[in-house]
């Protein structure tokens, strides 16, 4: 027997014993399954640890707004605005929405509400806590669910607010541009303007005129007899109800 033929047998006989597999642990066994355990623990642990440095976080910030808000001087609207938003994140973030964070109640009284403040780590002094409280409430023994939502969502409500102002004034922007180019294509010649005046005049039909009327009639003062004036005219043309019906240039000929 050679020595190849020697080394070729002795290759196929370990390859029989270790069963193919090059670790020599089958999938399943003790020793991998120990292994899994031990990774599923260590996980277990970085995520406690992980949770007690979070609470530590929470409970440190909590007594700092309850040094804070000890002083009376230092509870203004801006700061309490403040207080109110990390009040709201750590609800959510504890229960999941403001009505599973007061139990589906309609009321709180101030021991539910203490305990809040507490199941969140807001350690408030105790006087602290009771003029927060009176201040929600206006003074009753308990506080609304509502006026308590409604608090928690002021700074959401007032971004909200401002959103929505800034997108009312692009739009009146949009409109006001749209309207003078409007306006400049009646104007660009004399064909052009004579050809808007024609369309006024078409436009101009008894439910059209009848619907002027109670515009001009909405904004009179007077309860009897109604005499529009050149002035009266004006201001109720000016109305932003009359901008839907009449373009600028028409305007213009209305006078």
């Amino acid at each position: 027997m050679t020595q190849a033929e020697s080394s070729e047998k002795r290759s196929i006989r370990l390859q029989s014993l270790s069963g193919g597999n090059s670790s020599g642990r089958e999938p399943g066994s003790p020793v991998e399954s120990l292994g899994d355990k031990r990774k599923e623990a260590f996980f277990k642990v970085q995520a406690a640890k992980a949770a007690q440095l979070q609470r530590q976080q929470e409970i440190r910030v909590g007594e700092e707004w309850s040094e804070h808000l000890k002083l009376p001087a230092n509870r203004t609207p801006e700061a309490m605005m403040n207080f109110w938003e990390e009040v709201k994140i750590r609800l959510l973030k504890r229960f999941g929405s403001l009505h599973m964070a007061v139990g589906g109640e309609h009321s709180v009284s101030f021991i539910q509400f203490c305990e809040i403040l507490r199941v969140i780590h807001f350690p408030l002094h105790q006087s602290t806590c009771r003029h927060i409280f009176g201040q929600v409430c206006g003074g009753h023994r308990e506080m609304p669910v509502d006026a308590f939502k409604a608090l928690l969502m002021e700074r959401t409500i007032h971004s909200m607010r401002f959103v929505l102002e800034g997108w009312n004034g692009k739009q009146a922007r949009v409109r006001s541009h749209i309207r003078t180019f409007i306006r400049r294509l009646a104007e660009v010649d004399e064909r052009q303007e004579e050809q808007a005046v024609d369309r006024f005049q078409r436009k101009l039909t008894a439910s059209f005129i009848r619907n002027f009327w109670q515009l001009l009639l909405r904004k009179s003062s007077s309860r009897e007899d109604v005499v529009i004036t050149q002035t009266s005219l004006v201001q109720a043309l000016l109305d932003p109800e009359a901008n839907c019906i009449f373009q600028d240039h028409e305007m213009i000929y209305m006078l």
